[in-house]
């Protein structure tokens, strides 16, 4: 038997329905206004079954608290100059905390100690101007620097045709795999056929 490694279709706006019957392990939700995937609506749907991972960029904990309860989410991904000390007072009003954090060379790291034992997981994710993904990836031998014991989902830019890529990847850390604008068919709604192929190729292992 494979390892498992969790799915999480980020960026959800328009077809969370359709999404949600891929089976994913995660969705997320962004909350970030300059985004163009920033989720306005006032809640999701009752029937949506997979996790919810709210995403923020440098907001406020009252803020974060209110919408991530409006949208059921138990888990908040930070996206943005939060310091350990920000994520432990999202994590005190009882949610499970991620961290992203920008990867560019080997010592993007360092500074993620700070965090450890704190934030459940981190995400790496490609660095660019401003927050949010790039759709562009960063060098995946980088994360063999990574040796902290706090495990990590890997993102940006990932596409259904880097599925057998990501599998030979080998790092004990690795949690699992976050898609986004790679499988869209305009910003926040998704290419729903795409994303069961990536998911397939994923599980089959």
């Amino acid at each position: 038997m494979g390892r498992h490694y969790d799915i999480k279709v980020c960026g959800n706006r328009h077809n969370i329905a359709e999404v949600d019957d891929c089976r994913p392990d995660f969705l997320g939700v962004i909350f970030h206004p300059a985004s163009p995937r920033h989720y306005d609506a006032e809640s999701i749907p009752d029937d949506i079954v997979t996790p919810r991972v709210a995403v923020f960029v440098n907001a406020s904990v009252e803020r974060i608290v209110e919408q991530a309860q409006k949208v059921g989410a138990k888990i908040v991904q930070l996206h943005g100059n939060e310091t350990p000390d920000d994520c432990a007072a999202v994590a005190a009003r009882g949610f499970e905390v991620w961290k992203a954090a920008a990867v560019a060379g080997a010592d993007s790291f360092d500074a993620l100690k700070a965090y450890r034992g704190i934030v459940a997981r981190f995400l790496f994710d490609t660095r660019c101007e401003g927050h949010g993904g790039s759709g562009r990836q960063f060098d995946w031998r980088l994360i063999d620097a990574y040796t902290l014991d706090v495990p990590f989902m890997l993102a940006g830019g990932i596409a259904e045709a880097d599925a057998t890529r990501l599998l030979e990847i080998d790092h004990p850390m690795l949690a699992g795999f976050d898609i986004n604008s790679r499988f869209e068919i305009s910003p926040g709604r998704k290419d729903i056929q795409a994303i069961k192929h990536f998911i397939s190729k994923i599980r089959r292992t």
